[in-house]
């Protein structure tokens, strides 16, 4: 059951089972039409791969298959392109894993030069009011983000210092 998965899955022990998990409940999810979840767990069984590439496998086959059925072939096109290289030539699906892969690294800058373009035809036809509070709003966010990667990059430097000089002193570890 789900129930069980989800507590599999928080427990130490499982960290090397969490690919298998996820793809488990990801099933779960995308059987009860779910597929919001199905995809966020599709994508924790292709991050948190271990060893065990089968799973990570299934995993892209299925979301790669999903987002071209959808016709995203933004998104379908890094997860064909990575099962394509993982794959060996005596799968299955090799071929046509090889084929849909050669398209969509054919289709996907294209695609992604339409996305670009209507982005901007879009911000262009905003009211100057509108379109300058969208900057601010971009500007603040980078702000915001540049000064918490700041804090964690002092607080990680400071923690090593530490370490560093509790070695120096002979102290490894604090009791």
């Amino acid at each position: 059951s789900l129930r069980r998965l989800k507590r599999m899955s928080r427990n130490p022990n499982n960290v090397n089972y969490l690919d298998a998990i996820y793809y488990a409940m990801a099933n779960i999810h995308f059987t009860a039409g779910d597929t919001l979840q199905a995809v966020e767990y599709y994508r924790l069984a292709i991050d948190e791969t271990e060893g065990n590439t089968a799973f990570k496998q299934e995993a892209m086959r299925f979301l790669g298959n999903f987002y071209y059925q959808q016709d995203s072939f933004l998104l379908a096109d890094p997860l064909y392109q990575d099962l394509k290289s993982s794959l060996t030539e005596a799968a299955d699906d090799y071929q046509s894993v090889q084929k849909r892969a050669e398209i969509l690294a054919e289709l996907a800058p294209h695609l992604q030069t339409i996305f670009d373009q209507d982005s901007l035809l879009y911000l262009a036809s905003l009211p100057e009011e509108r379109l300058q509070k969208m900057v601010d709003d971009w500007v603040s966010e980078a702000k915001k983000k540049a000064r918490e990667e700041a804090r964690l990059r002092n607080q990680q430097e400071a923690l090593d210092a530490n370490a560093e000089d509790l070695e120096t002193r002979g102290l490894t570890s604090i009791k």
